[in-house]
């Protein structure tokens, strides 16, 4: 079920270690424990859903999370890296990759960039 967004901003999923704030960008997209659902705006950000991710144990994690981002409404995903099956299954929902590292906090400001 996609995420009832606000009409302005974009929403982006972080693929993290935890729960936003204080969560760190996971650097494998498919395998990160957590993606934070983030309205980024001029005003800032807002989580609006954090979800355990579901496919960090199976075989072809990276399209299934691809898939589930857009079931979702993501825009944009940000992680460390992201393989090329889940680049191009990204790309084919019009789904912007980001690549950053560190802190989940300082790398949606590189999204609004």
């Amino acid at each position: 079920m996609a995420i009832k967004k606000p009409s302005k901003g974009l929403l982006v999923a972080l693929c993290c270690d935890g729960v936003w704030p204080g969560c760190k960008i996971h650097p494998n997209f498919g395998r990160c424990s957590v993606f934070n659902f983030v309205m980024a705006g001029k005003g800032g950000a807002k989580l609006l859903e954090s979800v355990p991710n579901p496919f960090v144990d199976s075989p072809g994690a990276g399209i299934s999370a691809a898939s589930f981002l857009a079931e979702k409404g993501a825009q944009a995903a940000v992680a460390g890296q992201f393989g090329p099956n889940a680049s191009g299954a990204l790309s084919k929902w019009g789904i912007r990759t980001v690549e950053a590292k560190g802190a989940a906090e300082k790398a949606i400001e590189k999204v609004k960039a």
